[in-house]
């Protein structure tokens, strides 16, 4: 998989714990280029902190940013239900926050991690099984 470049596209996915690659790794990887898109994706997180980017600038949630995914429609399941963006050196910032302060992830949710009968079942529907 080619992570450079612009202009990814990853629409109605299901993740499994992305964290657990050997690097480490947050729900939305976009480690460089401009324009991407992040929409309808379903993202099962083992910590606080599904979307993190290494390096960005707060300000660039506060207008329409070529740097900055475009995020809406997500759902995030963490162990206790939280979600918290990160940015930078930790910048750390809720769902709720970011949906009224900075217009980005609308339409997302976060809830707690489900049981695994019905991540077989989210799986299964992605897939039309």
């Amino acid at each position: 998989k080619n992570y450079l470049g612009n202009d990814k596209t990853w629409v109605g996915n299901l993740l499994i714990h992305p964290n657990h690659w050997p690097e480490g790794g947050a729900c939305i990887t976009a480690w460089n280029g401009k324009m991407h898109r992040w929409i309808g994706n379903h993202c099962i997180f083992n910590g606080s902190y599904p979307v993190y980017f290494q390096a960005c600038n707060i300000s660039d949630f506060k207008k329409y940013s070529v740097n900055m995914p475009y995020a809406e429609d997500n759902h995030y399941y963490t162990p206790k239900g939280e979600y918290k963006i990160g940015c930078g050196k930790k910048v750390s910032l809720s769902l709720e926050t970011f949906q009224k302060k900075y217009h980005w992830e609308l339409g997302s949710t976060v809830q707690k991690t489900p049981a695994n009968a019905n991540v077989v079942s989210m799986a299964k529907k992605i897939l039309s099984l």
